[in-house]
């Protein structure tokens, strides 16, 4: 009989809990991060608590978006989308955020033996900005719609440094390269207004009648057969201020835009630390080479006279500290040293992201004493889309010893102190009423047998000669004596240079870039050309290569060494690939 009690006894225990009501509930679902954090959870991120439950609680995660649950497995962290309340408690369930600027997305369930909670969506508070990084800023998101009726509209999503109090940002839009670096919103030369706001982002637009994109002087018209593209740079700023200094750092994306009459409107895919010592970023930005350029201002606190040498960048990418400028001394406040300088990667594809951590390491030279520094710094930059357009037409030059242009195919060969003459012709139909004409002229050499690679002429430092002879229209380098030669065709234009500014005491390989546009009959749309940003250029790629004799003479029609490679498209007036050939329709 007691048998039988104890045993009924055991069995109402076991169901005891099955008799009166479960519940479960999560207390606590709430995530704090930038983009690319990775956090490990706590009972302050999730928690669940209920009466009557039976085992152990677990979290279930589905729908997630933008980043992975990771569960330590003793070993290593494993992505998982089921852990304990245990295992929380414990360190062992981490989040990665997958560095977009979107905030991640997911709903947990909490799960018991006897109970289960219905789908929770937790409490995201997000910064699309990187925790702690001192250079570069999240990339813009760039919309365009229009209304059929001749408006178009400029959507630009910016984002906030919400997370990151007290630095400030605030944003600058326009069609125009930025002027500076202010402590507001720069927003209404173009029309741009505050459409949305949330918390870590703000969406400004601006809209544009076609009247008022024909008449812009900031937008290229090009015809186009029966069709008209209007061409144009949107310029999205992001300006950072630390009010306990004052200083205001720039980066700057630059993205784009072609549209057509017809108005279908194509996004083009494209164009601190240490005890003495710490730096700041004034500007990130890709420049007119094709290059990602950061541009850095190294402060060095001493009591003497010290000198910085020995620069250079450690990190994911390969940097290299420019030395056109070189590292220049700015000046001593206080006994503070201020040197500026820029750190370059190039050229650069859309799309290549910079994220990491990187280090800026120099030695410091005091007396007879060395000793290193190294100033982290943290980058967080994707190089924006670039224009990549079927090319409509190709060019080629050939090169003279006389004025006659007489000299067969012409020649490869030439004396020092010699004139060259140059023709620049295409084969493609040039429009009625138009003429091809010079709009950017640049030479690079190296001594010897050798000729310069696109990559050397690219950075001035790596040839025995650069010079920009013609730039958008413009001489800017009179040594050479750059003179115009009238001919009547449409589709060439004729000019010459002197070579004496590369008269040297060795044999010199050169490389001649020539870009070229079409000079059309409306003198308002060369003066438009002429102010337009010089990453508005399209070109086929082609490289001659000629040679400088100095122990022999010129003029002969030795094979020198041509290349040809029209699957690149290049749009920036500095780009320093040989013999380059440029066309803009205007």
């Amino acid at each position: 009989m007691n048998k039988q009690i104890v045993y009924y006894l055991a069995v109402l225990l076991v169901l005891l809990p099955f008799c009166f009501s479960q519940t479960l509930t999560i207390t606590t679902n709430q995530l704090t991060l930038h983009s690319g954090d990775v956090i490990t959870f706590s009972s302050s991120n999730l928690a669940a608590s209920g009466t009557g439950i039976i085992g152990n609680i677990t979290f279930l995660i589905t729908a997630l978006s933008g980043g992975t649950f990771e569960l330590f497995n003793g070993a290593t962290y494993v992505p998982t989308l089921s852990f304990t309340e245990t295992q929380i408690q414990n360190g062992l369930v981490r989040f990665t955020h997958d560095h977009d600027v979107f905030p991640p997305n997911y709903l947990v369930q909490a799960v018991a033996t006897n109970a289960a909670t219905p789908f929770s969506t937790p409490n995201i508070t997000f910064s699309a900005w990187a925790a702690g990084f001192n250079v570069g800023a999240p990339q813009p998101i760039i919309t365009l719609s229009t209304d059929g009726l001749g408006n178009v509209t400029f959507n630009v999503r910016m984002f906030k440094r919400n997370l990151d109090a007290p630095l400030q940002t605030f944003f600058q839009l326009g069609f125009v390269a930025p002027n500076g670096c202010t402590t507001s919103n720069n927003v209404a030369a173009f029309n741009f207004s505050n459409v949305n706001e949330a918390s870590y982002y703000v969406d400004f637009a601006s809209t544009q009648t076609l009247q008022n994109l024909f008449s812009a002087p900031w937008v290229t018209p090009s015809p186009m057969g029966s069709s008209f593209d209007l061409n144009m740079d949107l310029y999205s700023t992001y300006m950072t201020t630390d009010p306990s200094t004052g200083n205001c750092n720039q980066v700057i994306y630059r993205q784009r835009i072609i549209l057509t009459l017809s108005f279908n409107i194509v996004r083009t895919e494209f164009d601190n630390t240490g005890e003495d010592a710490f730096l700041k970023a004034t500007k990130v930005f890709v420049n007119d080479n094709n290059q990602l350029q950061i541009d850095l201002r190294v402060f060095l606190v001493s009591a003497g006279s010290v000198v910085p040498n020995s620069w250079s960048v450690a990190g994911p990418r390969n940097f290299t500290v420019a030395t056109l400028p070189a590292p220049t001394f700015v000046g001593t406040v206080n006994g503070t040293q201020e040197w500026r300088l820029s750190i370059l990667n190039g050229p650069v594809s859309a799309g290549l992201d910079f994220w990491g951590d990187y280090s800026l390491n120099f030695n410091v030279l005091t007396g007879s004493n060395t000793s290193p520094r190294i100033l982290p710094f943290g980058l967080q930059y994707i190089v924006p889309a670039i224009i990549f357009t079927q090319l409509r037409y190709s060019t080629t030059a050939t090169m003279y010893t006389n004025p006659n242009f007489s000299n067969g195919n012409g020649i490869v060969q030439f004396n020092p102190n010699s004139n060259a003459y140059v023709r620049v012709t295409t084969n493609s139909a040039v429009p009625k009423n138009y003429k091809m004409a010079l709009y950017s002229l640049y030479v690079c050499c190296l001594r010897g047998t050798t000729a310069p690679t696109a990559a050397q002429c690219l950075d001035p430092a790596q040839v025995d000669y650069a010079f920009t002879i013609v730039n958008t229209t413009q001489v800017i380098n009179p040594n050479f004596n750059y003179t115009t030669i009238p001919n009547q065709a449409q589709d060439s234009y004729q000019f010459s240079i002197n070579l004496s500014p590369l008269s040297d005491t060795s044999d010199l390989k050169c490389a001649l870039q020539i870009e070229s546009y079409w000079n059309g009959p409306i003198t308002r749309r060369l003066r438009m050309l002429r102010q337009a940003i010089q990453g508005r250029v399209e070109t086929d790629t082609m490289y001659r290569v000629f040679d400088i004799i100095y122990k022999n003479n010129g003029g002969t029609k030795q094979t020198s060494n041509i290349k040809n490679n029209s699957n690149r498209t290049i749009y920036s007036v500095w780009i320093g690939l040989v013999a380059l050939i440029v066309c803009l329709l205007l």
